[in-house]
């Protein structure tokens, strides 16, 4: 159960509001309320507005020809990620190493993809698109703008549709995407940070070139995030995302070439209903400017003005607080304890 626990959200841990300890239903309504604060002051969102931006969204995800008419791939996309309409399969974790992730929408067993009992095509788009919380990722990112959340609905349609050979598989972990993830390349946190935020680490060692694919990193990536935007108190309160560049070396920029990398990363950004509040990036080896700088300047003025080079440890636990990161980064859990607990 590592990597599933590695990637799937664990439960707030903040300065005022600690797991365990017998709050109950004090601590639970305590966070609620955080959250609902955050949400109304950041995003604009209320119960009111909520229900009326989502009946919106609904009633056009309905009569939009392009979802209707499958022009997104919806049929093949929305198999991947959906069981039965009536009556979802026993898990059968045989085709498996024994894990259960939260991908997309539901929850699937790995190596299964379930399809005989599906819908036809419409009912496939209008079933898809009844989950409010999968709705609420594109209103809350966009600030419960709806023709915003709509066009970014549309290109995180398209995005699964360019890239399906990397998202239809998913659900079939191969060996090397399962070993990646083991190896602690990217995984969150067992604690937030100082605003709540889910903490999402990088270990660019962990990622041999020799070994990989750019494709197995495309998936690990990818399962990390959807199975983090299943929990909506990390749609409301975003992402603080911290990379340790240590071990960085030419071949790792052969894995994409600079198309692909752009292509990816660009409509990545557009996409995928995130909020990325802070990136904190330590240890960059010396003479990868040149290719931090195309990065970076792939992505969004925003974005780019939320990042943060660091160059030491300590430089780092000025914005961050080292209680949350690993061991080997100034924290008190080893980092294997963490992928692994």
């Amino acid at each position: 159960m590592a990597v599933r626990d590695t990637i799937c959200a664990r439960p707030w841990v903040g300065s005022d509001i600690q797991e365990g300890g017998g709050g109950g239903d004090s601590v639970l309504t305590a966070l609620q309320e955080k959250i609902a604060m955050v949400a109304l002051k950041e995003l604009r969102e209320d119960p009111s507005g909520r229900r009326q931006t989502l009946e919106l969204m609904r009633d056009w995800a309905k009569k939009n020809q392009n979802i209707k008419e499958g022009r997104f791939g919806i049929a093949k996309w929305w198999q991947f990620h959906q069981v039965s309409l009536d009556s979802p399969p026993e898990p059968d974790l045989t085709t498996s190493p024994g894990l259960s992730l939260f991908i997309g929408l539901v929850s699937l067993p790995l190596g299964q993809v379930y399809g005989s009992s599906l819908r036809d095509q419409s009912g496939i788009s209008f079933n898809f698109f009844s989950d409010d919380s999968f709705l609420l990722r594109f209103l809350r990112v966009k600030k419960f703008s709806v023709p915003m959340a709509q066009q970014m609905l549309l290109k995180y349609l398209h995005f699964r549709n360019v890239y399906s050979n990397l998202c239809l598989g998913l659900a079939n972990m191969q060996p090397t995407v399962y070993e990646l993830l083991k190896s602690g390349y990217l995984f969150s946190l067992p604690q937030r940070d100082r605003l709540g935020r889910r903490v999402i680490f990088a270990d660019a060692s962990k990622l041999d070139p020799f070994k990989y694919s750019n494709s197995d990193m495309a998936k690990a990536h990818l399962l990390v995030y959807e199975s983090l935007l299943e929990e909506e108190e990390n749609q409301v309160l975003g992402f603080t995302h911290i990379g340790d560049l240590k071990g960085i070396c030419a071949a790792h920029l052969t894995l994409w070439s600079p198309s692909e990398f752009a292509s990816i990363v660009k409509l990545g950004e557009q996409a995928v209903p995130m909020r990325h509040k802070e990136i904190h990036l330590i240890n960059m080896p010396t003479g990868f400017k040149v290719a931090y700088d195309f990065c970076k300047g792939l992505l969004s003025e925003k974005i780019r003005n939320r990042f943060n080079m660091h160059s030491s440890l300590p430089e780092l636990h000025q914005s961050v607080d080292p209680k949350i990161l690993p061991k080997e980064y100034g924290g008190s859990i080893p980092m294997a304890e963490m992928i692994g607990s």
